[in-house]
């Protein structure tokens, strides 16, 4: 993979230079160098704040750990969220209990993960037969009604949020 900034600049001194010059911008020909390597070290690797995988110099190395962003609390609106990252707490619109039906934003491929706001306030969420843009495992509906209990979905192609996987810790 070609990196994003490969240019050198190179310090090309005059034939008539004095020895004790040509040594000082050799010196300096090294600290640009370093610089221009390291420049080219930092955008291979930061090109995307959220990837899996970076580039460094002999190939691609995988992080240790998938970190998300501290999740935002979204509450509910008439059935309705708009997530803006893949973590988030939902919050009930008003009383102890609100159903979730429909979830937007997500481009494909993308993926939430979600969880109870508040452990005295249930989530429910629908799955689409109520007409949302959530699929669950068995299209049965999924109660979080606790902090420990996440669900998580993917975004498909399709336009709506796939179950992959539901903790009950």
């Amino acid at each position: 993979m070609p990196a994003l900034y490969e240019e050198q600049i190179n310090l090309v001194p005059p034939s008539d230079i004095g020895e004790g010059l040509r040594g000082y911008l050799e010196q300096l020909q090294e600290q640009v160098n370093e610089l221009t390597r390291q420049r080219n070290e930092y955008f291979r690797e930061a090109r995307t704040p959220d990837e899996l995988v970076y580039v460094r110099e002999m190939g691609f190395v995988s992080k240790p750990f998938l970190n998300l962003k501290a999740a935002t609390t979204l509450t509910i609106a008439s059935g309705v969220v708009t997530a803006t990252q893949s973590f988030h707490k939902v919050a009930v619109e008003s009383g102890s209990t609100d159903d979730l039906e429909t979830i937007n934003g997500g481009t494909e491929g993308d993926i939430l993960i979600v969880y109870a706001a508040d452990d005295t306030k249930d989530i429910v969420v629908k799955d689409t037969a109520v007409g949302g843009n959530i699929r669950l495992s068995g299209a049965a509906d999924y109660t979080l009604s606790e902090t420990e209990k996440t669900l998580a979905l993917i975004y498909n192609v399709g336009g709506f949020w796939a179950e992959i996987g539901r903790g009950d810790n």
